[in-house]
């Protein structure tokens, strides 16, 4: 079953609010922690992770299986204070 997945980081305005640092500083451990998590699942020709700003979009031919990532992605996140909105 074809799927398409899209969430924001939450609170990225505020972070620009507190300072350019803490917006970079937010937007880099979303980026790399997502880039990791999701290293495998780009393996897989029929899957794509695009991520811009702070949007991440995830396609694949199986949502069964992609639950499992995505949700690896959204717990990793939030043991580092991270939140997506999806």
């Amino acid at each position: 079953m074809e799927f398409t997945f899209y969430a924001d980081l939450l609170g990225i305005g505020s972070a620009y609010n507190l300072g350019p640092r803490t917006a970079y500083e937010k937007l880099d451990a979303f980026y790399n922690e997502t880039f990791q998590t999701l290293d495998a699942f780009c393996d897989d020709p029929q899957n794509s992770v695009e991520m811009f700003s702070d949007s991440l979009i995830i396609k694949g031919d199986d949502s069964f299986s992609a639950l499992v990532d995505i949700a690896l992605v959204f717990s990793n996140l939030l043991r580092k204070g991270l939140l997506l909105r999806g």
